[in-house]
């Protein structure tokens, strides 16, 4: 490509897709033009492909939203065009606004967040992207569902229509916007350590469990301001989440029976899919039905999303795929050890409008090079491409010529050290080699924003906790946060 830049980057993969055999080393690149392409290959990392993979839908819930998050998908891809399409306009009668307004546009009403727009909207958005992705190829072998997200893995799934899927969201979206205020405190703790400062505060229940270290509580807003206290006191980590709604708690009791109701008028269907229940991390096989009451005890229940990921780690050559906006689950996946070195991708890491929707491609190309089929005569569509000639595959290369035996060194010289790679051995070299380690990625480098490249806020809570531990210093969370890079946090380590 450097030798021929008049090269149609559409010929170039119709060749490395369709008349090149597939081996195990692989390495897969979305740009959009040569220098793009290049770019992405001298820094993209090969990854050796599993023979069987088995893929793991992962749905977020709602706190993962942002304005115009389907615009990219939705201006590229017609499946995805259609589906929005026919679920804003099944539901704007219910919702009595278009959903296409948040999910497309840029949320002229500023409801985004409000819970009975937000969970539809991520519903309607999940079981587009979900369905796009298996048009492409990728089937999942099992599918978890954060909260919310547990019902548009039943709709792939095939438990429920689309349309029912969709009115159920809708009141259930409803239903818990009209509950008391209430609010939601993430905790970097486990539940036991949680439970045991919880003591005497009756109100307020653990609501998520979703890592070894993150817990979340729900509850009214005056004992979540005690309990805060009491962590600040014992120096437990927590942040407040966003929610104005204490989600997964008693509070939700009286909401939870109502959308029992509604969920007892709706068709469930045989299970085509394995989905694990974030109710109590069970796997429920094909064909087997949830049990009486379900949607209601979901809605009460706390998410056990920490054991539904174990439960889908125990299968084997486990990748993982987040299936909506952001990179909460597979951050929480590797924050877990059994999940720490399992293939994760999430195809759309970052909160913009990618007009050519190339995160979602290349997410895709990830799965590829872990192992999962792709069907890129579907991805690549009606697009033009002709086959051209490009170099075969790089085979590693095996030298036997005989060379001359070198002159021996003699003893009082010092061989040179190996170059040393930049920053190792440092403080910014250990700070990048941790971002890597947290954020699963190899492109981290001293001027790498923390956010750009799939962080989000209680993983950066938890990289600050152990750069604090690791050089014993107390990092100023509102200067880094302002320029959240490894070179700032370095200097902010060793004044």
């Amino acid at each position: 490509m450097r030798q021929r830049p008049d090269l149609s980057l559409r010929d170039v993969a119709l060749t490395s897709q369709t008349y090149r055999r597939h081996f195990p080393h692989r390495l897969a690149v979305a740009a959009r033009d040569v220098p793009a392409a290049l770019a992405g290959l001298r820094r993209a990392r090969a990854r050796t492909a599993a023979r069987r993979p088995r893929v793991v839908f992962l749905f977020p819930g709602q706190g993962a939203e942002f304005a115009a998050m389907a615009r990219g998908l939705y201006q590229h891809y017609p499946s995805v065009r259609a589906d929005l399409d026919h679920g804003a306009e099944l539901l704007a009668p219910v919702l009595g606004l278009d959903l296409r307004d948040v999910l497309v546009d840029d949320d002229p009403h500023g409801v985004v967040h409000r819970t009975d727009v937000t969970q539809p909207a991520l519903a309607l958005y999940e079981v587009a992207l979900g369905r796009l992705l298996m048009s492409w190829g990728v089937r999942p072998a099992a599918m978890i569902g954060h909260s919310v997200g547990e019902f548009p893995a039943a709709a792939l799934a095939g438990e429920l229509s689309d349309d029912d899927m969709l009115r159920l969201v809708a009141a259930r979206g409803r239903l818990m916007q009209d509950t008391p205020e209430g609010h939601l405190l993430a905790v970097l703790a486990g539940p036991s350590t949680v439970a045991t400062h919880l003591a005497g505060l009756d109100e307020l229940d653990i609501a998520a469990h979703n890592a070894p270290e993150v817990t979340v509580v729900a509850g009214p807003p005056a004992q979540l301001a005690t309990f805060r206290e009491r962590l600040g006191v014992a120096e437990v980590p927590c942040r407040a989440l966003p929610a104005q709604r204490a989600f997964h708690s008693r509070m939700m009791a009286d909401a939870a029976r109502l959308l029992g109701v509604e969920a007892d008028r709706v068709t469930h269907r045989p299970r085509t899919i394995p989905v694990v229940s974030s109710v109590d991390g069970a796997l429920l096989d094909a064909g087997r039905p949830r049990a009486a009451g379900y949607w209601a005890a979901q809605m009460r229940s706390p998410v056990r999303y920490h054991d539904a990921l174990l439960t889908a780690l125990d299968r084997p050559d486990p990748v993982l795929v987040e299936v909506g906006p952001g990179t909460t689950l597979t951050s929480m996946a590797r924050q877990t050890p059994q999940g720490r070195h399992v293939p994760g991708f999430a195809v759309q890491p970052r909160p913009t409008q990618r007009a050519d929707a190339a995160d979602v491609l290349a997410g895709l190309g990830g799965l590829w090079t872990a192992g999962v089929p792709v069907d890129w005569a579907a991805v690549r569509g009606d697009t033009r491409a002709r086959r051209v000639a490009l170099p075969t595959y790089p085979f590693a290369r095996t030298r036997h010529w005989l060379d001359a035996t070198p002159a021996p060194v003699p003893d009082d010289v010092e061989p040179a050290p190996p170059p040393a790679t930049a920053g190792e051995g440092t403080v910014l070299g250990e700070i990048v080699q941790l971002w890597g380690r947290l954020l699963g990625s190899p492109d981290i480098g001293p001027d790498t924003n923390f956010f750009t490249v799939g962080g989000e806020s209680l993983l950066f809570i938890r990289m600050v906790n152990q750069v604090q531990r690791r050089f014993a210093v107390r990092i100023p969370m509102e200067q880094l946060s302002a320029e959240p890079t490894p070179r700032i946090l370095a200097e902010l380590v060793t004044p």
